[in-house]
């Protein structure tokens, strides 16, 4: 899949699945001289593979586009040296797929195809492919430009660091490296370091706080006697690694913004400041593959977009089981950018109080079963509605193994959006939102039938859905919060006969 190379192929890409292959053909911009060809999983490279590409008379390389995982990247070595062999005139190059990512998911979470061009161009030369001075390049790791520009704080992410002992001035005795995620607050950072005795190999894994001293001191005790090396020099190299580790850290926390280019961020403002704004909208989202719902997409789109200011908007969306409001949900929050909202499918009671101080601060939060919450999640959820933070008390460990009382701030504000089956909603969560119910109509459940028949028949440009679901992502990183004072706000009367009026 999805068919033998072009004989005029000089470049062949090989993929990890069949889908990786398919999306790397609708969505890559290859030149006509690179072919792409499916493996069936790591070890799929067969006999068929090697023949296919050892008949190709004018190939000069093969890039290897595997899985960011162990089992990719393991994968991805083995066939390097198998195809050196077979092949010891092609160059070979291997990509650096990021880690947890594939080309599928790549496209799907991104939806900017420039990051394949760019993976494409950095992809590493294999050592025995390449005989000149540019060999520095063969160890550094390829960074899209999605990934330089948003800071990403996921407390599941794991970030890996280089070894500093390998080049750092004065750390020539030890190669450490950090396993798992780095935890900077401020005032603590906590890592799981392996240390590496570069002449025996002998290695040890402790976990750390680099600025607890007192700590570190026991800790390197235990490391000399398993390395055999001086305490103190293991201390020196442990304080160095600090300082590399904090100025790496702190960059990224000061990477918040998304950087538009001039250009698109001139369109978006085109746009933005155009008649009928509301309208132009409204119909930029239908073109995004939304199906009727006009003034409920409108309205869920603008409470969305309100995660930014000082006073955000809740949405509840109402509808039956298959009435199609998860996806009507999905829709609206995918139009925004990928680094201001957050999407749950399941709650713990606790989880919202555990979150970093500022992790949820002027975030959509978006909820596809309201349903399945726990009653102690949908009372933390309502305090960020209401009153826009959680603070708690709670107990903590200190060193010496005492138990005190500390404190724990979760700041907002949030926007938020849910989805429910239940007619009747508890009223202190129903309250704080715009009830927003889906059309269940017979006329929309066929306008719905009939653009699914339409895409399934390819009558529907999905490239262009992915463009415009992009340009309204852009145009929401541009807006700023302003104050609004409405002028008619003291001619509007509600009814009094209204269930709770204030």
């Amino acid at each position: 899949y999805p068919s033998y190379p072009a004989l005029t192929a000089q470049h062949l890409v090989l993929t990890e699945s069949i889908i990786d292959a398919a999306t790397l053909q609708q969505y890559a911009n290859l030149p006509q001289s690179t072919s792409v060809l499916a493996c069936y999983g790591t070890n799929g490279f067969t006999q068929e593979h090697a023949e296919a590409a050892s008949q190709l008379p004018e190939i000069r390389e093969i890039i290897i586009f595997f899985d960011g995982d162990t089992a990719g990247r393991k994968a991805a070595k083995k066939l390097a040296d198998q195809l050196k062999q077979q092949l010891p005139k092609v160059i070979i190059r291997v990509i650096d797929t990021p880690e947890g990512e594939d080309i599928n998911s790549l496209w799907t979470n991104n939806e900017d195809a420039s990051i394949f061009e760019t993976l494409l161009k950095e992809a590493r030369p294999t050592i025995e492919s390449i005989n000149i001075p540019e060999l520095n390049i063969i160890a550094s790791k390829v960074v899209t430009p999605i990934q330089k520009s948003i800071t990403k704080t996921s407390n599941e992410e794991k970030e890996s660091f280089p070894q500093l002992g390998e080049t750092e001035k004065g750390a020539s005795q030890l190669l450490l490296k950090v396993k798992g995620q780095v935890k900077n607050t401020g005032d603590t950072l906590k890592v799981t370091l392996q240390t590496t005795a570069p002449l025996t190999k002998e290695m040890l894994i402790q976990k750390l706080d680099l600025y607890d001293y007192t700590n570190l001191e026991k800790h390197a005790k235990v490391a000399s006697k398993t390395l055999d090396i001086d305490t103190g020099e293991i201390l020196k190299e442990w304080q160095i690694f600090a300082l590399s580790l904090e100025k790496q850290t702190a960059s990224k926390k000061e990477e918040k913004q998304y950087i538009l280019d001039q250009a698109t961020k001139n369109r978006c403002l085109e746009f933005l400041r155009s008649d009928n704004l509301l309208q132009r909208i409204n119909e930029a989202i239908g073109q995004t593959g939304i199906v009727g719902e006009s003034d409920n997409r409108l309205l869920i789109f603008l409470i969305a977009t309100s995660y930014y200011s000082d006073s955000p908007l809740h949405g509840l969306i109402q509808g039956s089981s298959g009435s199609g409001k998860t996806k009507l949900l999905q829709s609206i929050y995918k139009l925004l950018p990928k680094e201001t909202f957050k999407s749950f499918t399941r709650v713990t009671e606790s989880s919202f109080y555990n979150y970093a101080e500022y992790a949820l601060c002027h975030k959509l939060l978006c909820f596809e079963d309201l349903d399945g919450l726990e009653e102690k999640a949908l009372l933390a959820l309502r305090e960020l509605q209401s009153s826009g933070k959680l603070d708690s008390s709670t107990a903590q460990k200190l060193e010496s193994g005492r138990i005190t009382s500390g404190e724990n701030s979760v700041k907002g504000p949030i926007a938020s959006l849910a989805c429910t089956t239940k007619a009747d909603v508890y009223e202190d969560n129903i309250s704080r939102c715009f009830v927003i119910a889906v059309d269940e109509s017979a006329r929309q459940t066929a306008d719905i039938i009939n653009y699914q028949n339409q895409v399934a028949a390819g009558l529907i440009d999905l490239n262009q859905i992915q463009k415009t679901r992009v340009f309204i992502q852009n145009c929401t990183r541009v807006l700023l919060p302003l104050q609004v004072v409405n002028p008619f706000a003291t001619k509007i009367q509600l009814p009094q006969n209204i269930h709770k009026l204030r």
